[in-house]
């Protein structure tokens, strides 16, 4: 059984990757499933082969971005 504490600060810390080509944007809490990137996929779990799908840049052309 777990406890509902355990692992709150972690969903609380989902991140948001924006391409800094076109600002696609990459939610970690919504995967990308056109892609096989199920929900809850961390962006350092994305393949390294992953390219943006609105302009075809790589993962390293991606930035993380705060929501306030």
């Amino acid at each position: 059984m777990r406890r509902e504490s355990e692992g709150k600060e972690q969903r609380e810390i989902v991140k948001k990757w924006q391409c800094i080509v076109c600002g696609w944007i990459y939610d970690e809490a919504e995967g990308y499933e056109d892609d096989g990137i199920a929900p809850g996929t961390a962006w350092e779990d994305v393949p390294e082969d992953f390219v943006c799908p609105e302009c075809g840049v790589g993962k390293e052309d991606f930035e993380m971005i705060e929501i306030g």
